[in-house]
């Protein structure tokens, strides 16, 4: 493994990460675009409904996605440090663990959605809510097979496979649409039938994930998921998935928080915000490809002792997620009008929406690859802990305060909450810079380029 990252290979293994991964993402991006636009034309309780729900999926999924991630760093590691027996127990362990939390997280959501909704939401419009709660229980059946497959992808993205979870996704993807297609313009359902998509969707993408790594002959064997629970090979999995589940969670409680700002502002603004969201995920979808491919290249690279060849990754990464995304704006900005109109706005809602675009323009190059690829590079080489800090400090002074300002001092409405989040991103990449430039997460030592792996066992986070 040492003498993978040279120039020419590095850019042979970003590229056979990469495009599939771009693909995707792209189309789970397209998929959700027309599913949001489907749900708009049964009525924008439902698209307001659907999406309140999605910030408590989002909180949920933050879990058991966690605990994935830190499954891929450590696999990644190992897979560099040539060390495949120790991979093989790591993902057995992963999938199990990931799939039983998700199943736990399911009945509980099933469990108490109904009161949870009406705690943090229960200012909305009543038919808002009863959107949200059928959404919310086949979201809960769901989960199950969410965290099968985030484990199951996680272990082929670590050995470098991004192919076949592109390929699950895809086809995950089609029985969304077509079942949903069906379902609403067919029989008519509305909110049932995009919840029932999702729940097939997710079936179909967790099962395949699962039977394609049993048969995989890849560099991670795989004999299947793990009867009982080792800590020994846990504990790795917990050093970094712990750090970056608490951090996920706070983050996505803040949204839940920032969402109840939005429930107040009528359906008007809620409507706006998903519309932009959805709209969001086309901006950045050649950034989210990145953050795929990040875990795997960073990690190989360090769990091989190329400690040097992981900073510059870490950087160059994320200069290359800002370029990219810049070429996203050619073909959405000038059908930006045309995009707007097929979710069916109100024309004041329509003027929110472009607001929310516009300035997203302006603040994805500058701030959002260091905000969200760089952290996922840090955690990489072991610096889990403080890139939760760093999160979570900025978070609560600039997103949640600052949007609690914009928004109730100032009176910015939607935008406000907007505002907030382009104050977070700008926080947490200074915080960042200075951890990966001044090699905070090699104690503060000038890495280096080391042969063989063994001589650096010492250094890695997998140890």
């Amino acid at each position: 493994m040492s003498d993978i990252y040279t120039p020419a290979k590095e850019r042979s293994l970003f590229l056979r990460l990469y495009w599939p991964a771009l693909i995707e993402q792209g189309l789970t991006i397209f998929i959700g675009f027309v599913s949001t636009i489907m749900v708009s034309n049964v009525g924008a309780y439902a698209v307001s409904g659907v999406s309140l729900v999605d910030q408590i999926n989002f909180l949920v999924f933050n879990v058991f996605n966690a605990l994935a991630s830190g499954a891929t760093v450590v696999i990644a590691q190992y897979i560099g440090a040539s060390k495949a027996a120790r991979a093989e127990e790591t993902a057995r362990q992963a999938v199990s663990i990931c799939t039983l939390s998700a199943a736990l997280l399911g009945v509980i959501t099933i469990t108490f959605g109904k009161s949870l909704l009406s705690l943090l939401y229960g200012s909305a419009d009543p038919d808002v809510l009863d959107a949200g709660y059928i959404y919310l229980i086949f979201s809960g059946i769901s989960y199950p097979f969410l965290g099968l497959y985030s484990a199951s992808a996680g272990i082929m993205r670590a050995a470098g496979n991004t192919r076949t979870p592109m390929i699950s996704s895809a086809l995950s993807n089609i029985v969304n649409l077509a079942v949903a297609s069906i379902l609403i313009f067919g029989a008519g359902i509305g909110v049932y039938g995009v919840s029932i998509a999702m729940l097939l969707a997710r079936i179909t993408s967790g099962i395949m994930s699962y039977v394609v790594l049993l048969k995989s002959n890849g560099p991670v064997p795989f004999s299947g998921a793990a009867k009982r629970f080792e800590w020994y090979v846990l504990a790795p999995i917990f050093k970094v998935g712990v750090p970056t589940g608490i951090d996920s969670i706070i983050f996505q409680g803040s949204r839940i928080f920032l969402s109840t700002l939005l429930s107040e502002m009528g359906t008007l603004a809620l409507h706006a915000n998903a519309i932009g969201n959805s709209i969001f995920g086309l901006l950045t979808l050649s950034g989210t490809a990145f953050q795929i491919v990040t875990v795997t290249i960073v990690g190989q690279a360090y769990g091989a002792g190329q400690f040097l060849s992981a900073k510059k990754l870490m950087l160059k990464l994320c200069l290359y997620s800002s370029a990219f995304q810049i070429l996203n704006y050619v073909p959405i900005l000038p059908l930006l009008d045309i995009i707007v109109k097929f979710y069916g706005p109100a024309q004041e809602t329509i003027g929110l929406v472009k607001q929310i675009i516009y300035s997203s323009c302006i603040m994805v190059p500058i701030a959002w690859s260091f905000s969200f690829i760089l952290p996922l590079a840090l955690r990489s080489v072991g610096d889990a802990k403080w890139t939760m800090y760093i999160s979570l400090m900025s978070l609560l002074i600039f997103r949640v305060t600052g949007s609690w300002l914009l928004v109730k001092r100032f009176d910015w409405g939607v935008l406000g909450i907007w505002s907030g989040m382009y104050l977070d991103w700008i926080g947490r990449s200074a915080g960042y810079l200075i951890r990966a430039v001044f090699n905070f997460w090699n104690g503060r030592k000038k890495p280096v380029d080391t042969l063989p792996y063994a001589e650096n066992k010492e250094n890695l986070a997998v140890h």
